[in-house]
């Protein structure tokens, strides 16, 4: 995950993980999400198995909880 993060995947993860998306699903608290991704982008932290985890969840929650397309 650090390495796609690396490669150019970060738009895509903060498109997913975006403030309001994260908001109006109401499941983790949006300034934690937000936080999570600054560590990473400031190399402070590698969060990306956690980043990684919140994806996941978010795919699936849309693919089967939601039932919408992943694109």
């Amino acid at each position: 995950m650090g390495a796609w993060l690396a490669k150019g995947g970060a738009p895509r993860v903060r498109e997913l993980l975006n403030p309001d998306a994260i908001r109006r699903r109401g499941l983790f608290r949006p300034e934690e999400v937000t936080a999570l991704l600054r560590d990473q982008d400031r190399g402070r932290r590698t969060r990306s198995l956690h980043m990684c985890a919140l994806v996941v969840l978010k795919l699936w929650f849309r693919l089967r909880v939601e039932d919408l397309p992943l694109g």
